[in-house]
């Protein structure tokens, strides 16, 4: 009989512990509580948030950008040099003279694993702003950013990376 109450409480007292664990790992990035995770896996965490205007323009200033014109509807993809690891912000925004134009933009990390798959983002995504996330524990190197578009009037496909 002692054996097991030995058991249960050695079991409970590991459950708890692995728990507390777990749930440790989102204050250690401070992923606001309004934040929504959009991926996570072993090697990174990305949340859609919003970014203050000072964090923004400081951020940019410090970004890497990579783009894509298209003149017609087309798939295609592009790439961004990330110099930054850690916590890194990422938009993706669309230019054109039509509300009408959008794109489905995929991301893969820089060793070939897609993640973000088919976010969706015309000119009038986040107020024009483009579409933003944070990007927990990312690495730096070349991210791929693959997309299928369409067009009338031709638009430009963009991404930083901060």
């Amino acid at each position: 009989m002692l054996k097991k109450f030995v058991s249960i409480v050695t079991s409970l007292a590991m459950i708890f512990a692995m728990s507390t664990v777990a749930f440790a790992a989102d204050d250690t990035f401070n992923i606001p509580p309004d934040a929504e995770i959009v991926y996570q896996d072993d090697e990174i965490t990305i949340v859609s948030a919003p970014l203050t205007d000072d964090d923004l323009q400081t951020s940019l200033r410090n970004s890497n950008y990579g783009n894509a014109w298209v003149s017609s509807s087309t798939s295609g993809s592009f790439t961004v040099n990330n110099q930054h690891s850690g916590t890194v912000g990422l938009t993706m925004k669309v230019e054109s003279s039509s509300n009408d134009s959008w794109a489905y933009i995929s991301v893969l990390k820089p060793n070939g694993v897609a993640y973000l798959n088919n976010i969706y983002v015309d000119p009038t995504s986040g107020n024009g702003e483009g579409r933003k996330y944070t990007l927990y524990s990312a690495s730096t190197g070349t991210y791929t950013f693959s997309y299928s578009a369409y067009t009338s009037v031709g638009m430009r496909i963009m991404a930083w990376m901060y």
